[in-house]
């Protein structure tokens, strides 16, 4: 049978008809099976209404680690609260048992750790992707300080022939360059959210809610990357002489 092809199904509750969608592939005695919408097959067996045999739920999980294996009932009330709060399959198990009583929940392992292992890869990459765009930056914001220092060489040596220090200068200047990285960190912030949120709804199917904790951290990293990337263009236009400088030599 190929999608696009009726299937006709009867039973004591009648007849039902539907159309062939697709043919699904698992590997698993889900090849064996008809996946139909539950209220349609609901009225294919009226005495059975309202009744589940089985039921699988599929959730966005944190893959397990020795936090996550221990046994809950031996944890403190800190420790449980906090197994309880995190999306680990152990504990959304125990959730589901609570809300539906008399019921078990059983995690599908193979498909959990599947699903783990895809999550720490695309979490490895993205730190990957970080650390190469953090490079990068370094770089982006060296050439752009070297040039600008050209440019400003006449600036620096005027202070300096007025009376102002090394530390004084660079003081300045890296003040200027911390502004700038906090606001373009504030932008980058605001555009890697917008990102995500596309991402986790492309990708993932759920949306992506925004840390602003880590704006901090952000903001943090943003200016320890723009005052790294400046230190040597910076020192470099400071150790000219004011006299040589302000010729034009």
């Amino acid at each position: 049978m190929q999608p696009g092809a009726t299937l006709s199904l009867r039973s004591a509750g009648g007849t039902a008809a539907w159309r062939v969608t697709g043919i699904l592939s698992t590997g698993g005695v889900e090849d064996e099976q008809i996946i139909a919408p539950l209220a349609e097959v609901e009225q294919l067996a009226p005495a059975h209404r309202g009744e589940a045999r089985q039921v699988l739920v599929s959730a966005l999980v944190k893959p397990e680690d020795d936090f996550a294996r221990r046994d809950p009932r031996t944890m403190n009330p800190v420790d449980y609260d906090r197994w309880y709060c995190t999306p680990y399959v152990s504990s959304i198990a125990h959730q589901i048992e609570e809300v539906l009583p008399g019921s078990e929940a059983r995690a599908i392992r193979r498909v959990a750790e599947s699903e783990g292992m895809i999550l720490t890869r695309v979490r490895l990459l993205m730190l990957l992707i970080t650390a190469a765009a953090l490079v990068a930056a370094a770089l982006t914001v060296f050439s752009t300080t070297a040039s600008m220092m050209l440019e400003r060489r006449k600036e620096m040596g005027l202070m300096k022939a007025l009376g102002a220090a090394n530390l004084d200068a660079a003081r300045l200047l890296m003040v200027e360059m911390a502004l700038v990285a906090l606001i373009g960190g504030a932008l980058g912030y605001a555009g890697g959210i917008l990102l995500a949120g596309v991402i986790g709804q492309s990708v993932f199917g759920a949306a992506v809610q925004p840390k602003f904790v880590v704006l901090p951290l952000v903001l943090g990293i943003a200016v320890v990357v723009a005052v790294v990337g400046s230190l040597v263009p910076v020192v470099r236009a400071l150790r000219a002489e004011p006299a040589v400088v302000l010729r034009g030599e």
